[in-house]
């Protein structure tokens, strides 16, 4: 049995989103909003500024679309020949000051449906004649109405405030209907007076009561007041027209009326008949008014803040990011900012936001200045917060495989790249003698021209016999997936026949999660014949899907299964890129892995349960890569979770990432200088406490002996020391080198790397 390994290495590239954010440079506008106006101060849109003034406004009556609250069809029109006294309806209070309100009294609806009885053994005063009304009551405020105070008609018809009159039957009501039958000792239908629909509207205030016609029926206060009907009958003295003298005498004297109300007129209606009180609202709309006291604003240029070099320790291999955040007044959208890179104070003339690694070399000092454009107006320079010294790093490395070139880069480097020696290994294993246990050893050689470090990360190695192997009586499966493309995935099953007989009828299927594919014929294998399958499958949508093979023989089944992941929207790779004291820079690298653009990409951050995200979508092209960096400042030392969230409408894809945040931050421990034996070495201790650390010591083990401090340190909060020491070793090898500041066993950090001497 041989093994294959097979080496991937991530690429990084540099790409940071300036942040637009929105906002107004305000100015003062003149001038006061118009009577019955709410002022909601001044508001700018683009570069004009004016003063608003709003008002909610539920238009013309014939206009409006009105929608029923309320209603009570019982009282207190006349039915059920019940004799008509004083009745009133149910209440209803308005509450909602958004919308405005009609209270409608509906007569009955005709003629014939209200009958006046007369009762012959009374003998009531001549001309005295019967009477109805009818009219709403502010339940809330008896004495003071929310109607008080409106229009008083002419006509008896109404609507008309009554006040205070000679029966407290009538006081403070707000007259809607009335009528009256003549004649004593008669019977007589009611005059058509009383079937009158007429209503009382309410608005929030009297600016809406003017956009409301008629304007008389109009008035404010109702909100919060319950409000009801009332309906009464009585007695008038035929030549007396006006309410107030109702029982005012003149021959239908009170003390008669009070002693015999019922007794000598009853009115009475028939069955259905059909009245009552209701109670109608209609959502008013806010109706802004732009005063012309307005003003212009000049447009003022950008402002660029916090601007940065990423990353914050790089190397010679490795581009050079200019980070800032962009802010517009006006919110104008950034574009032909200018970029000045600067090498040990001498201006390159290179206007990118991106500098090349090729620009650098080791040992140089570099910053960026930032003048951030509108498009009309252009910022002053902002120089970069911070100065990166260039380190040194791989020049012209070299991967051997056996002793075989593999692969190779030219120049200084110091990116993530991926690196596939496949074919290389494969050729070694195919040309090298396997070991009792069927292994062969396959030698990895890295060249540089220059001493550097290089990381080794996510090795895969992939066996020919897959260790997820299920057996049916003589026969072993095995199920795995081989190359994959989008949404198309090559699955291999082998089965073998491990027994010393010739099996026949075997048969075999395998389900994709979203189709199940059969065997054509049946199987025949000799004893330790294998069978090699190769399934293609496309996949039509995207989503994690459970794969199964399965092996049928002599009525025994046995299956072997994987979950397969199909999705165009990766986070492919995501890292630690700097730390300086609890704020550290974490690379994200989305990838586009369609044969077509993706649009309306997003991305967020989760980091212990909180989550950011993206200010704005993007759009990637066929396999287009995305790299984003975050910057998050922890609040406390710990572990923490940070979870990276590529996403669209149709899929999501998540990477975690653990970052432990310590006191003391031991980082970018590495080789400074070789001369023979004697290595020269480099790091750096942080404090990223918030208060100064006293009493620091560090130790270097070089893989031979311990290198130690000989006094101790003080740093200041986010403070950072060098420490650079050298040693001279007694014999050539490889040595696994360590160093580790401490102030206490409690508080401590180390980082590792592996020399070749």
């Amino acid at each position: 049995m041989k093994k294959i390994l097979v080496l991937f290495i991530p690429v990084l590239f540099l790409l940071v989103n300036s942040l637009n954010i929105s906002g107004y440079a305000t100015c003062t506008t003149t001038g006061d909003c118009p009577s019955g106006f709410t002022d909601n101060g001044t508001i700018c849109e683009g570069k004009i500024c004016y003063k608003q003034c709003y008002i909610y406004t539920c238009g013309n009556i014939s206009d409006i679309t009105w929608t029923q609250e309320f209603s009570d069809a019982n009282k207190p029109h006349i039915k059920d020949q019940t004799d008509f006294d004083v009745t009133d309806s149910l209440g209803y209070t308005p509450t909602n000051t958004s919308r405005c309100y009609k209270f409608e009294y509906r007569g009955p609806s005709s003629n014939s449906c209200i009958q006046m009885n007369a009762n012959e053994s009374a003998s009531p005063p001549n001309n005295c004649d019967s009477e109805a009304i009818v009219g709403f009551r502010d339940l809330t405020n008896l004495e003071d109405p929310w109607y008080k105070n409106i229009y008083t008609a002419d006509s008896y018809r109404g609507p008309k405030y009554l006040g205070l009159v000679n029966k407290v039957q009538f006081d403070y009501m707000v007259k809607v209907a009335r009528s009256h039958a003549d004649g004593e000792g008669t019977s007589d239908s009611y005059k058509a007076d009383l079937e009158i629909t007429n209503s009382i509207y309410c608005a929030n205030n009297s600016a809406i009561c003017d956009a409301m016609a008629p304007l008389h029926n109009c008035t404010t206060g109702c909100y919060n007041k319950e409000t009801r009907l009332r309906g009464f009958q009585g007695f008038l003295v035929e030549s007396n027209s006006i309410d107030n003298t109702l029982y005012n005498g003149n021959g239908c004297g009170v003390q008669y009326v009070e002693a015999n109300i019922g007794n000598y007129f009853t009115v009475k209606s028939s069955e259905g008949c059909s009245g009552g009180y209701y109670v109608y609202s209609a959502q008013a709309n806010i109706i802004k008014y732009d005063t012309s006291a307005r003003c212009d604003m000049v447009n003022e240029a950008p402002n660029i803040t916090g601007v940065k070099i990423l990353p914050l320790m790089p190397n010679a291999g490795q581009n050079l990011f200019c980070n800032y955040t962009y802010y517009d007044t006006e919110n104008f959208t950034e574009q032909n900012s200018s970029y000045e890179w600067w090498k040990n104070n001498v201006n390159q003339n290179i206007n990118s936001q991106i500098l090349e690694y090729k620009n650098l070399t080791p040992g140089d000092l570099w910053f960026c200045k930032v003048s951030g454009s509108d498009g009309d107006k252009t910022s002053v320079f902002v120089q970069s917060e911070n100065n990166v010294t260039i380190n040194s790093t791989l020049q012209n490395p070299i991967l051997y495989v056996d002793g075989n070139q593999s692969w190779n880069e030219s120049g200084y480097y110091g990116i993530t790249k991926i690196v596939d020696f496949d074919s290389q290994l494969r050729s070694a294993l195919n040309s090298c003698t396997a070991d009792a246990q069927g292994y062969c050893n396959i030698s990895l050689t890295f060249f540089s021209n220059a001493t550097g470090l290089l990381n080794i990360t996510n090795i895969n190695v992939y066996y020919d016999n897959p260790v997820a192997a299920v057996s049916v009586a003589d026969t072993t499966l095995n199920l795995t997936a081989l190359q994959s493309d989008n949404t198309v995935r090559l699955f291999e099953f082998t089965i073998i026949n491990t027994g010393n007989s010739k099996i026949s009828n075997l048969s075999w299927k395998l389900s994709t999660g979203e189709a199940i594919l059969n065997s054509t014929q049946n199987v025949t294998l000799d004893a330790s014949e294998r069978l090699v399958s190769l399934i293609h499958y496309n996949y039509t949508t995207e989503g994690s899907f459970a794969v199964m093979a399965n092996i049928t023989y002599d009525n025994l089944t046995s299956n072997a299964s994987l979950l397969v992941t199909i999705g165009n929207l990766l986070v492919d790779s995501m890292q630690e890129l700097s730390r300086v004291g609890k704020v550290i820079v974490y690379e994200i690298k989305i990838l586009n892995i369609r044969n077509e653009s993706i649009n309306n990409a997003n991305w967020s951050v989760n980091i212990s349960g909180a989550d950011t995200y993206a200010n704005k979508i993007y759009n990637l092209t066929s396999n287009e890569s995305l790299y984003l960096y975050f910057e998050q400042n922890h609040t406390s030392f710990g572990e923490y979770q940070v979870k990276a969230t590529a996403f669209n409408q149709n899929f999501t894809h998540s990477k975690t990432l653990t970052t432990l945040l310590k006191e003391l931050v031991v980082i970018g421990l590495k080789v400074l200088n070789a001369t023979s034996t004697r290595i020269q070495f480099e790091f750096l201790i942080n404090n990223s406490l918030n208060a100064t650390v006293n009493a620091i010591n560090w130790t270097l083990n070089t893989g031979l002996t311990n290198v130690s401090s000989t006094t101790n340190i003080t740093l200041q909060s986010n403070e950072t020391v060098y420490v650079i020491t050298d040693y001279n070793y007694t014999s050539s090898g490889t040595y696994a080198v360590n160093a580790t500041a401490r102030k206490n066993e409690s508080s401590e950090d180390s980082q590792n790397i592996s020399i070749t001497v």
